[in-house]
């Protein structure tokens, strides 16, 4: 029996870096074996679930867009051309990143394990997995997969134009500024905000939210997505003329990924929103669509 798995390995990297760790074999006595290979795949993956009932089809399209392979056969212990010696493996690995490839992407929670009972959900994914695999002949092979993120080493959101809800007879209006920044792991987008209530109405939240509109298709049928969303709720709750005041939001290490593609599955831009609740009355919201510098 044999396994394989790896170590090290980091929780991110970035395109033009690199991804290093260790690969570790373990064959607790002479494995019949060709090869180690560890692959590193680049896969965008569109999924898109057309009808219900019995009608019901799941449609999935996969385009690579990166390949890269190491071998590790010359550091094996071959007893002969087909078979391993017993032992313990491990065999540091690097893997450089084009830096004109695509940062990874995803529109929906991913599930831990995936199989028969935890399916892919609908949507739009890039990804770099790493296969670690025995090449044993005639049989299974042993083998590790793990998915690390690879994020763009600039994600700039461009100088965005100041925003704001059209006046009406009976309704506040709102104004948003967002201040230019580099988004990065971590990185907090700060602006500003200022509503006018002439007519005093009780207006107990703010909240504006960064989001990516996701556009996918597969096998010609289209499909969007607006995720993840990156909120930051603004209290006011007073009964006053005006408001104004600024806000933060904080943009976690997550996958993301801002264009434009060498492929055709999908298109992507950023949205930011406003929305302004309204007690007894219409919520004020409004969106402005603008793409990263």
């Amino acid at each position: 029996m044999a396994r394989v798995w790896f170590e090290g390995l980091p929780d991110y990297s970035t395109l033009g870096g690199t991804i290093e760790g260790m690969l570790g074999l373990e064959a607790d006595g002479v494995v019949r074996a060709t090869d180690l290979l560890l692959h590193l795949h680049g896969l965008e993956t569109s999924q898109v679930t057309v009808g219900s009932g019995k009608s019901r089809r799941v449609i999935v399209e996969h385009a690579s867009f990166l390949e890269l392979v190491s071998s590790f056969h010359d550091s094996l212990h071959f007893q002969d051309a087909n078979h391993v010696g017993p032992g313990t493996y491990r065999f540091p690995f690097r893997f450089d990143i084009p830096a004109t490839a695509e940062p990874s992407l995803a529109t929906e929670e991913l599930p831990r394990s995936r199989g028969r009972l935890s399916q892919r959900p609908d949507g739009m994914y890039v990804e770099y997995e790493l296969e670690a695999r025995l090449t044993v002949p005639w049989w299974v092979d042993p083998l590790d997969r793990e998915v690390v993120p690879v994020y763009s080493p600039r994600r700039v959101l461009g100088a965005v134009p100041a925003f704001s809800t059209e006046a009406g007879p009976d309704r506040p209006t709102v104004q948003v500024r967002i201040d230019p920044v580099m988004i990065l792991p971590g990185t907090t987008v700060t602006g500003s905000f200022a509503i006018q209530n002439p007519h005093l109405k009780e207006l107990p939240q703010l909240t504006v939210t960064l989001f990516r509109h996701v556009e996918y298709h597969a096998s010609r049928t289209s499909a969007l997505r607006e995720a993840p969303q990156f909120p930051a709720a603004i209290q006011l709750g007073a009964r006053a003329p005006s408001y104004q005041g600024t806000f933060g939001i904080a943009v976690p290490n997550i996958s993301e990924t801002t264009g434009p593609f060498t492929g055709e599955l999908y298109r992507t831009y950023w949205v930011a929103r406003a929305e302004l609740e309204v007690s007894l009355g219409f919520n004020v919201r409004m969106d402005a669509i603008f793409t990263p510098a």
